[in-house]
C-alpha cells in the first residue's frame, strides 16, 4: 500500500504542481468544511460559506495576506513559484490578464497546501490557523471536535 508517511521532499517534487494542487484543493475545502462546521447551522449556510471560502477568488485573497504578512519561509515562496507552472489550462471564466492572475495565485497556494499535507502537517496546521480555517486548539483537520470554537 503507498503511503505518505516518511516520504521526501525529492519523492513528493515526482509529482507535478498540477497534481499536488489537485490534492491541495481537496485539503482546503475539507479546512474550509470543518472550519464553518461549528456550531451548527442549517445546512445552506455550510454549503454557502464553504462554496465562497474556496473559491480561487478567496485562495488567492489568502496567498496575498500570507504574502503581504511575512508569512511564508524563503523554500514556501519557491514552492508556490513552482506551483504556478503548473497552472494546465485556464478555465474560460479566468481568460484575461486579471483572471489567470487570480487562477494562478489559486493553483499555486493549492500546490503548496498538497505538498506541506503530505511532508509538512505541523506547518500546514500554522497557515490553516492564519487562513482561519483552523480555530486554535484543533491539532488536524483529521481529528474533529477537539475545538468547536467559531
Amino acid at each position: 500500500q503507498d503511503k505518505i508517511d516518511g516520504m521526501t521532499d525529492i519523492q513528493v517534487r515526482q509529482w507535478t504542481p498540477l497534481a499536488l494542487s489537485f490534492l491541495g484543493d481537496c485539503v482546503w475545502e475539507l479546512h474550509a468544511r470543518q472550519a464553518y462546521f461549528f456550531p451548527r447551522k442549517h445546512h445552506k449556510i455550510y454549503h454557502n460559506k464553504v462554496r465562497e471560502a474556496i473559491t480561487a477568488e478567496a485562495q488567492a485573497e489568502c496567498l496575498d495576506d500570507l504574502l503581504r504578512e511575512e508569512f511564508l519561509t524563503h523554500e514556501e515562496k519557491c514552492l508556490l513559484k513552482w506551483g504556478r507552472g503548473g497552472t494546465g489550462s485556464i478555465p474560460p471564466r479566468f481568460k484575461g490578464k486579471k483572471g489567470r492572475e487570480v487562477y494562478t495565485k489559486a493553483t499555486s497556494i493549492e500546490c503548496l497546501v498538497g505538498y506541506l499535507y503530505i511532508l509538512d502537517p505541523s506547518r500546514l496546521k500554522t497557515i490553516m490557523e492564519f487562513v482561519g480555517f483552523l480555530p486554535e486548539g484543533c491539532s488536524s483537520v483529521l481529528s474533529p471536535g477537539e475545538t468547536q470554537a467559531r
